[in-house]
């Protein structure tokens, strides 16, 4: 049998007991958010920034930053890790999801981020 539940969201840091019940205005699949020991945080991977779950949560493994589709556990200074894009993607402007990168004119992408760097001053249409 399957049981209605009444639902009220819940904002980064507030109390929480399932999932279901914490969310962000641009996330509403719930990628980057959980319930975790009773409060709404970012997920592994993620780290927060204001009202929102970005890139660049601490991590040990990729496997910490497995949330994040094309993201890799980065060593960086003083010995300490980030998750950050892969190789040939690249952070969207609202830092919460990695992107390809686009090497060449004329090839479809959704955001002018893609638009390598090679390509000098180009934007999506």
């Amino acid at each position: 049998m399957t049981y209605c539940y009444s639902v009220s969201a819940s904002a980064l840091g507030e109390n929480c007991v399932r999932d279901i019940e914490c969310s962000l205005p641009d996330d509403l699949k719930q990628e980057r958010v959980w319930c975790y020991s009773g409060q709404c945080s970012c997920k592994k991977g993620f780290i927060r920034d204001g009202d929102r779950c970005v890139i660049g949560g601490d991590c040990t493994s990729d496997q910490d930053c497995k949330d994040l589709e094309n993201s890799l556990c980065n060593i960086m200074l003083r010995d300490r890790a980030k998750c950050t894009c892969r190789d040939s993607f690249v952070a969207a402007a609202n830092t919460t999801l990695c992107l390809p990168l686009v090497h060449e004119i004329g090839t479809g992408c959704d955001y002018s981020e893609q638009c390598s760097p090679n390509l000098g001053k180009v934007e999506y249409s």
